[in-house]
């Protein structure tokens, strides 16, 4: 490291600078411009810090997660496919360890969700028109490469309404509008 003082740094607008003295618990590191801390020194602090209020840290760190995913949702899905390339079977195990715990949630989810769907479609309903909105989804996502979904205008289950499984009621729409869109009624 180029020895640098704390002032040529601070003109250079440099945020650390380094004078190969030892700090007062003997690390000979960068100090920050701001404060003279030592850099290694600030990193056990921040260490300690973080393993005293672990759950709190843990939950700081999914909040912001989420909000990173909410803002950049190409940049997450890229970052966790490339994961993924790297290490396919720890997700794969993952994945199946995660069914295998859920398995009768899973089971009870697919029933209600089935049971939802044939509550909601009337008996005098085109049937066959309704396939067709899911045989074009396929066709959609086989052209385009993009998954798309088969997605209520008005939601089954709505926190305000309830709408019908009926071809007038279904639209294909890519599955990332969909899984923003959730079970919300969106008005143009």
């Amino acid at each position: 490291m180029q020895i640098i003082t704390r002032q040529e740094a601070r003109e250079k607008g440099l945020a650390r600078y380094f004078t190969g003295k030892p700090c007062k618990h003997g690390h000979v590191a960068e100090r920050y411009v701001c404060g003279h801390r030592c850099a290694e020194c600030e990193k056990n602090n921040r260490r300690k810090s973080y393993y005293l209020n672990i759950d709190e840290e843990r939950a700081k760190g999914r909040k912001n997660a989420a909000q990173y995913r909410k803002l950049y949702p190409e940049k997450a899905a890229k970052a966790k496919r490339v994961s993924y390339e790297k290490n396919p079977d720890y997700y794969k195990q993952k994945n199946r360890d995660r069914y295998e715990k859920d398995k009768p949630l899973w089971l009870e989810y697919g029933r209600v969700a089935k049971m939802r769907l044939k509550q909601a479609c009337p008996k005098w309903v085109n049937r066959k028109a309704c396939r067709e909105k899911y045989i074009e989804r396929d066709r959609l996502t086989k052209k385009t490469g993009v998954l798309h979904h088969v997605d209520h205008i008005i939601p089954l289950k709505g926190k305000s309404i309830c709408g019908l499984h009926v071809p007038w009621n279904l639209q294909v729409i890519p599955a990332s509008d969909n899984l923003r869109k959730s079970n919300k009624l969106i008005t143009q």
